[in-house]
């Protein structure tokens, strides 16, 4: 999201966030309560982006200007969800 004011002299604030979410997932054979059982298991992790700027436009003409720009970003790092393993007593076919 952003603001710019064109006005007299230009400025702007600029907010984002941007959420990235990956995953896995893993399967195979463990001893679970002294019996070998297929388990399978997925795993998803969450990680926000978060940044704030502020922007300053100084117009010489209109083919020339100077700008300048400050800023912080945050990430928030990360949110795992996990299911917990799934099993049963036969591979899948």
């Amino acid at each position: 999201m952003a603001y710019f004011n064109r006005r007299h002299r230009a400025w702007g604030i600029v907010r984002e966030q941007t959420p990235h979410v990956t995953g896995s997932f893993a399967q195979g054979f463990a001893n679970v309560d002294g019996t070998r059982r297929f388990v399978e298991q997925t795993c998803r992790v969450i990680q926000i982006n978060r940044g704030a700027s502020g922007v300053l436009q100084y117009p010489f003409s209109r083919a020339q200007r100077v700008e300048f720009t400050r800023g912080t970003a945050a990430r928030e790092l990360p949110t795992a969800s996990s299911r917990p393993p799934v099993t049963s007593s036969a591979p899948p076919p």
